[in-house]
C-alpha cells in the first residue's frame, strides 16, 4: 500500500496536469483539516485505528472527487454550433477553432440550470466573433454522441 505522501503527491499532480487549481485548492485545505483532526485525536489519546479509518475515508472521498476534472479552456473562437430539437429538449453542442485536449466539442443540456445564459453567452460571441473561454468537465461526455464532447460548466466572454 502506497504511504500517504506519495497519494498526496498523486492527486495534486494529476490536478495540476489538468490545470485544476480550485480542486488542489479545496485538496490542500482539507488535508489540513484532517491534520489538524488527527492531531486533536492523538492528544486525546485516540487509538491509531481510528486515525487509519478517519484517513482511509478522506482519500476514497478525494479520490471519488478525482475523478472528476475540469479544464479551463485557452480562448477559443466559436466555429459553429447546433441546437438539437428532438434529443435532450434542446441540447447544444458548440466547435471550436481551438483543440482542447480530450474534448472535440462541448455541449450544454436544456435541463441545465443556467443554460439560457450559458447559450446567450456563446450565440453573442459567435455572432460578435469574440473569444470565450469555456469551463468544462473532460470526463462528462454528451450521450448523443460516441464523440468526445465535453459538458460545458461555464462560459467566460473574453
Amino acid at each position: 500500500m502506497p504511504d500517504l505522501a506519495a497519494v498526496i503527491v498523486s492527486v495534486l499532480h494529476v490536478a495540476a496536469k489538468h490545470g485544476n487549481w480550485r480542486f488542489m485548492q479545496n485538496f490542500l485545505s482539507a488535508l489540513i483539516s484532517v491534520l489538524k483532526i488527527t492531531h486533536f485525536m492523538e492528544k486525546s489519546k485516540m487509538n491509531l485505528c481510528r486515525i487509519s479509518r478517519l484517513l482511509a475515508v478522506f482519500i476514497f472521498v478525494l479520490g471519488a472527487n478525482a475523478a472528476v476534472a475540469m479544464i479551463d479552456t485557452p480562448p477559443l473562437r466559436i466555429t459553429k454550433y447546433l441546437v438539437y430539437t428532438d434529443y435532450g429538449n434542446g441540447d447544444f453542442v458548440v466547435y471550436s477553432d481551438t483543440v482542447v485536449p480530450g474534448c472535440d466539442a462541448f455541449w450544454l443540456s436544456a435541463t441545465d440550470p443556467g443554460y439560457k445564459q450559458a447559450y446567450a453567452a456563446v450565440v453573442t460571441a459567435k455572432a460578435t466573433s469574440s473569444n470565450v473561454s469555456l469551463y468544462v468537465y473532460d470526463t462528462t461526455f454528451w450521450p448523443g454522441s460516441t464523440s468526445k464532447i465535453c459538458k460545458i460548466r461555464g462560459v467566460t466572454a473574453m
